[in-house]
């Protein structure tokens, strides 16, 4: 099962340590369509590789996802560190 998390970017020492536990920063980041807050894109890494050429719509699928999770907590300060899609 493919474990996808979007963690703020200031957060890069929780990031670290989820990369270190076996997940890979993604080339994308995630934005908050509203106002373009960054969020960190990480993907499970042996899911993706497993995954092989579906990775690329893994990817797309956690960044849409991810996109809408974002604007829904716009108005509310974006007070989420960190989402996750399973």
């Amino acid at each position: 099962m493919l474990l996808s998390i979007a963690i703020n970017e200031t957060d890069k020492a929780e990031a670290l340590i989820l990369i270190d536990l076996g997940y890979m920063q993604s080339t994308k980041s995630v934005l908050c369509p509203l106002c373009g807050k960054k969020y960190l894109l990480l993907l499970d890494q042996i899911a993706y590789q497993r995954a092989s050429g579906t990775g690329k719509t893994i990817q797309t699928t956690a960044l849409s996802y991810f996109s809408e999770k974002l604007q829904e907590t716009h108005h509310a300060g974006h007070l989420e560190h960190r989402f996750i899609m399973i």
